[in-house]
């Protein structure tokens, strides 16, 4: 229900293009010993463009500080290991 108020540009890409790309050159012999850097060819987006999108798709979610939402994140592992 929260997420870090931080400052971040991401480079993210969907799932699906990741993973058919990987299977792809995975079949490809030019493709041994080599790197590949898949990434998403639009423009990069913002942590809090993502976090505000999650919102609007009517997730409930706060931002709070880094320092907060880390004691936060503490809280909720220590609760869920009592379980």
């Amino acid at each position: 229900g929260c997420a870090p108020d931080l400052d971040l540009i991401l480079q993210i890409a969907p799932a699906d293009y990741v993973s058919q790309a990987i299977v792809h050159l995975s079949k490809q012999k030019e493709s041994v010993g080599k790197t590949f850097h898949l990434v998403n060819p639009h423009r990069p987006r913002r942590w809090n463009e993502l976090v505000n999108k999650i919102k609007e798709l009517g997730y409930p979610i706060k931002l709070l500080s880094y320092d907060q939402w880390k004691v936060e994140l503490i809280n909720q592992v220590r609760y869920s290991q009592e379980d």
